[in-house]
């Protein structure tokens, strides 16, 4: 049978492009990410077709299909991560080469997005900065082929005249409760959206369509054009705070299911636009594309002091095109053609290439990220112990300070340590917590108790509203200085953007400034005008005349993240904050 498709090829290059022109920050491409599961869809179509053909001409061979699939998938996927080490090690510092050399280990192992599961949650690098974070979507194909193929083959012994049929309802039921895990762990976002049982009814989708598509011979040329307004429209429509996956995510599914069973006929106007040569060539690309794309918005970010510009991602698109092309021309096509390169001796060079990338990696994160190497760029400290920490003074009965708060409020709590304050009760809270209105006798009396309340939060950051976190701050302050009228606010904190930049300046650590987000900024004046006296800025305490912050503290980084205080970053406040505040008669 013939198996090639230009059209499919095409609708490769659309959702691709999706993908890119979303993590470019595109205006109004809120919903590119969608082009992932439109991959999917394709992905579960074209291998099901192969494997159900097989099956019937009994040509199965699970050798031969993982074969196909370690030649068809690692060559390329190797070669970026061989090219894309060398590169961080001279622009990443050692806590993200560390966390890189995980990365390195699960992307090749097709588990990467067990690893970001297990890995994710608040202290967790942002994704833009990783560069092999895309590749979770590689690990959730991987594991579904661990399986399907298996689950064909089987049925088609059982009953291999109603191979269909039995494959067809089988792989319904799986595509409805895959779907139903989206709704079942749907408080687990991190969980729905990296991990295969909530991703594989899309894999499912394009196998069913492969079954349907063999058992019937329809060409609807106003079906598969439906199916490719679906998917331009929810580029469009969905964005990222959008229940995803779920029912806005059947958008691209069912448009991709639409275009691949009834856009058949090469005379169609859909078959036709896919098929134009250039976009066919971006669909032939697309695995390389795709693999390329984020490592490189990864390093554009990790050098950047601020937010790059979309212009600067929108200018390297072209050179991702260029290096796409030469990965698919020299690395791709080669390893895929046994008649280039050998089935064995590829399968042996891509083996020893894996093991010698996944010892790199381990020894990226047993050196802590070439920690001997790299020293005068590490963190003091680690975030998660050092903040853990303050816990212990919830359970102290203190009557000095008060601290209130969130991470901010154990940040300042270390703060509070390094001028040998100990005298301290921490009682976490968030803006918008309810215990702090519903006024619970616990935290009633410690409010009575203290000699001074200080609240302590993040703040402004750019991922929520920073309007409504100062009204609910405002609720907040209302509520415990009514209480305990020497209330105070210490104000939210940021050192920039990006930390890694630092491994190219040729400035000394202590002349090495960068501006704040301008959220936190733009919150900052706010609360000053809301608060008065009561607010105290840690950016007016801090900052040079440029309005900048530093980046380092007797060589040691301030923060580990750019919020989070490193036990220098503690010192540092103390010191130039604290020790200059309303605060400092209370620190004895």
């Amino acid at each position: 049978m013939q198996y090639y498709r230009s059209d499919i090829d095409g609708l490769r290059a659309l959702a691709v492009f999706g993908v890119i022109l979303f993590h470019a920050g595109t205006p109004f491409i809120t919903g590119g990410f969608l082009g992932v599961d439109v991959f999917l869809v394709i992905s579960g179509f074209l291998i099901t077709r192969i494997l159900i053909d097989n099956a019937e001409n009994n040509k199965f061979s699970f050798l031969d299909f993982y074969s196909r699939r370690f030649r068809r998938i690692y060559p390329a996927l190797l070669t970026m991560i061989t090219i894309v080490s060398v590169i961080n090690l001279f622009i990443m510092i050692p806590y993200d080469l560390k966390n890189y050399g995980q990365s390195i280990v699960a992307s090749i192992l097709s588990a990467n997005n067990i690893l970001l599961y297990l890995t994710s949650g608040y202290w967790s690098t942002a994704a833009e900065f990783k560069p092999l974070y895309h590749t979770w979507t590689l690990a959730v194909e991987e594991q579904y082929y661990i399986v399907i193929p298996f689950l064909i083959y089987f049925i088609h012994k059982i009953k291999p005249k109603n191979t269909n049929s039995l494959l067809f309802y089988t792989l319904s039921l799986l595509f409805i409760a895959s779907f139903s895990f989206c709704y079942i762990y749907q408080d687990n976002r991190e969980f729905t959206f990296l991990m295969l049982f909530s991703r594989a009814w899309e894999l499912l989708a394009g196998a069913i369509a492969a079954i349907i598509y063999k058992k019937t011979n329809i060409n609807n040329n106003y079906l598969s054009t439906l199916g490719f307004i679906l998917i331009v429209f929810s580029y469009f429509y969905v964005d990222k705070n959008s229940f995803h996956p779920g029912l806005v995510t059947l958008l691209p599914v069912i448009g991709t299911t639409l275009i691949v069973l009834f856009n058949r006929n090469t005379n169609n106007f859909l078959f036709k636009l896919l098929s134009i040569k250039p976009i066919v060539l971006m669909g032939l690309i697309s695995y390389s594309l795709y693999l390329w794309h984020q490592p490189v918005f990864a390093g554009i970010r990790l050098l950047s002091q601020e937010q790059p510009q979309t212009l600067y991602f929108l200018m390297a698109i072209l050179p991702i095109i260029l290096i796409s092309y030469f990965s698919w021309k020299f690395i791709e096509k080669p390893f895929r053609n046994t008649a280039v390169i050998a089935e064995k001796k590829s399968i042996t060079i891509l083996t020893i290439w894996s093991i010698v990338l996944i010892g790199y990696g381990a020894t990226l994160h047993l050196t802590y990220g070439l920690h001997n190497y790299y020293g005068k760029f590490s963190y003091e400290g680690d975030p998660r112990s050092f903040v853990d920490d303050a816990y212990k003074y919830q359970y102290t009965q203190s009557k000095n300070i008060l601290v209130l708060g969130d991470s901010f409020g154990r940040d300042l709590i270390r703060s509070l340590n390094q001028v040998n304050v100990k005298d301290i009760k921490y009682f976490p809270i968030g803006c918008d917590d309810p215990s702090v209105f519903t006024k619970p006798g616990e935290l009633n009396d410690y409010l009575k108790e203290a000699k001074i309340v200080t609240i302590a939060l993040l703040l402004a950051d750019p991922d929520r509203d920073y309007k409504e976190q100062l009204t609910q701050l405002n609720n907040c302050f209302k509520v415990v200085n009514q209480i305990n009228p020497n209330t105070y606010i210490l104000g939210t904190k940021n050192f920039g953007y990006n930390n890694n930049f630092v491994r190219i300046s040729n400035k000394e650590f202590s002349e090495i400034y960068v501006s704040p987000i301008q959220t936190y900024l733009e919150f900052d004046k706010l609360a000053k005008q809301d608060f008065g006296d009561r607010y105290i800025s840690i950016f007016d305490k801090i900052s040079n005349k440029e309005s900048k912050v530093p980046v380092f503290y007797k060589d040691n980084f301030i923060s580990y993240d750019t919020k989070h205080l490193t036990p220098a970053g503690a010192k540092f406040i103390a010191q130039e904050v604290l020790l200059d505040s309303p605060l400092k008669s209370h620190l004895k």
